[in-house]
């Protein structure tokens, strides 16, 4: 074979094991965004559903002092 094509196919080759580790990082990166999403869904539910999971008492929290004080 020609040295040439030997070293194009080498490179082909190359190319292509380095596109199937990206896909397979993409597709890890997908699932775990998907995850967070499905996560932050939840999540919001939660603290719609629980108004004093959002921080709300019954004053106005502008003029509550911090624990600290």
């Amino acid at each position: 074979m020609d040295p040439r094509t030997v070293q194009l196919e080498e490179k082909v080759a190359h190319l292509e094991r380095y596109v199937a580790d990206l896909d397979g990082v993409v597709r890890e990166m997908f699932e775990r965004m998907d995850g967070f999403a499905r996560e932050i869904k939840s999540l919001r539910a939660v603290v719609e559903a629980d108004p004093k999971a959002q921080g709300a008492s019954d004053g106005d929290l502008l003029d509550e002092r911090p624990p600290h004080w």
